[in-house]
């Protein structure tokens, strides 16, 4: 006797689903649900470029209102603001990109340092 397969609904949770590959029917079927619920959503794609450049904008403030600061400074500022470390790393290279502010190396410090490019 062959072995019966037994269609399960989206929601239901056997022991063998996690032994089993899901079928591509049930992966466009979860696809389409994450798409849904994403959305519109504060915490989607839009508010992730939204949130960089509100980082951006904090980073350069403080950057410019300094002259010059030093990577340890930038990173205590930082976690003192409650930054995620991703969104922050985001945002810099992103103005490093741009040329909105550059990196020299001190050799007195040894350390890097970011200044605003006028």
């Amino acid at each position: 006797m062959g072995k019966k397969k037994h269609k399960r609904k989206p929601g239901e949770v056997s022991l063998l689903s996690f032994v089993e590959a899901p079928s591509t029917e049930e992966k466009e079927e979860k696809v389409k649900r994450e798409r849904k619920e994403n959305v519109g959503e504060p915490g989607g794609v839009e508010a992730a470029a939204a949130a960089t450049g509100e980082v951006e904008g904090e980073i350069l403030e403080f950057i410019s209102g300094r002259g010059r600061v030093s990577k340890s400074e930038l990173w205590s500022w930082v976690k003192k603001r409650g930054l995620s470390p991703a969104s922050f790393y985001r945002a810099l290279t992103k103005l490093l990109r741009e040329g909105a502010v550059k990196r020299v190396f001190d050799e007195d410090l040894e350390e890097h340092m970011f200044y605003v490019n006028d």
